[in-house]
């Protein structure tokens, strides 16, 4: 199931695999869009339909790249307020 954000857990997957997986969710999104991508997933498959979001679709399927590290959306950053020092 896709979720609405990158899952926290991971299934790490070699290069070889991991081009496939994302080269068919990008020929799925080009050639079908949104309704041929439901045909295989489930859930928030909307992110999945725009072929650039390839790579962030099997984020939020909990799958990366062995090895893969990846920086926080802006979804997932915390603000958090300077302190100063005390006088």
């Amino acid at each position: 199931m896709v979720g609405a954000a990158p899952k926290a857990t991971r299934i790490d997957v070699a290069w070889k695999t991991y081009e496939g997986l994302r080269d068919s969710i990008r020929t799925l999104a080009e050639l079908g869009g949104e309704p041929a991508l439901r045909g295989v997933l489930s859930g928030a498959v909307e992110s999945c339909a725009d072929r650039w979001g390839a790579e962030d679709c099997l984020h939020r399927l909990g799958i990366y790249q062995s090895g893969q590290t990846v920086q926080p959306g802006p979804g997932t950053v915390t603000a958090l307020e300077a302190i100063s020092p005390a006088s």
